[in-house]
């Protein structure tokens, strides 16, 4: 069976889980998968510690996206530099975008509106996806590296919640047009996968995992369980294991 064909129609896969069971392996290994498989592909990470390029190995990338291997590039994320990248795209004037940058009402804004970081993480994808952005290469895939199962539920979430606090602007207009992507059931939707720490923390997320795909207006996809080879203990071996697996899919 071919795990890794309904994720090679996906423009966006969402990697996402119980914390500390190797979910940023498992998005390394399925880029480096659909890249070989001829994707264009993008693995995001969103974890201000930077982890994700020791797996691709290149260095950090501060910010800007990184050419890992052929068809494959890495960013870590900071979601300030999309909103800010909203503004500058939606005024043009210079002058008002330097003071609209400079103000301290957007600034708490941009720090403290519910939703609005996730809804920057999501909305850089779909740029990114139609060409929006002219720095950037042309993709096929962008896999987002999330949060643990909570936070990664709001992340899937924030359209929604953004697109009921904010009414009109180009928050709102990002808020919508994201609604309609994630529940798009086709190949230009979204793909949430899952990574979980063997069956019992696979049945510990479901729960949480069903509930939570509802609130977003998504449906869940493949899950992959990781399980450390023998005498590989601890954070390393658990990495390794979701990695395996994920490899073993794409067999």
């Amino acid at each position: 069976m071919d795990l890794i064909a309904p994720l090679a129609r996906r423009q966006l896969v969402v990697v996402t889980g119980k914390g500390g069971v190797g979910k940023t392996a498992v998005a390394a290994v399925l880029g480096r998968c659909l890249a070989a498989r001829g994707r264009r592909v993008l693995v995001v990470e969103v974890d201000p510690r930077e982890n994700l390029h020791q797996m691709l190995g290149v260095p950090p990338t501060g910010g800007e996206i990184l050419r890992a291997a052929d068809r494959l590039w890495v960013q870590n994320l900071k979601p300030r530099q999309v909103l800010d990248a909203v503004v500058r795209e939606r005024l043009k004037v210079e002058l008002l975008v330097r003071r609209v940058l400079a103000s301290p009402i957007y600034h708490h804004f941009s720090e403290g509106a519910p939703g609005l970081s996730e809804l920057a993480i999501l909305g850089h994808a779909l740029r990114l996806l139609r060409g929006l952005d002219a720095d950037a290469p042309e993709l096929d895939t962008v896999i987002l590296d999330a949060p643990a199962t909570g936070h990664g539920i709001r992340l899937l979430a924030s359209p929604l919640l953004v697109s009921e606090v904010i009414r009109n602007g180009p928050f709102a207009d990002m808020a919508r047009e994201l609604a309609a992507f994630l529940a798009d059931p086709g190949p230009g939707g979204r793909h949430p996968g899952r990574g979980d720490a063997g069956p019992g923390g696979a049945r510990d997320a479901a729960g949480a995992r069903r509930a939570g795909a509802a609130r977003a207006g998504v449906a869940g996809g493949q899950r992959v369980v990781s399980a450390a080879p023998p005498g590989r203990q601890g954070r390393q071996g658990r990495s390794a294991g979701g990695a395996l697996a994920a490899a073993a899919a794409a067999q």
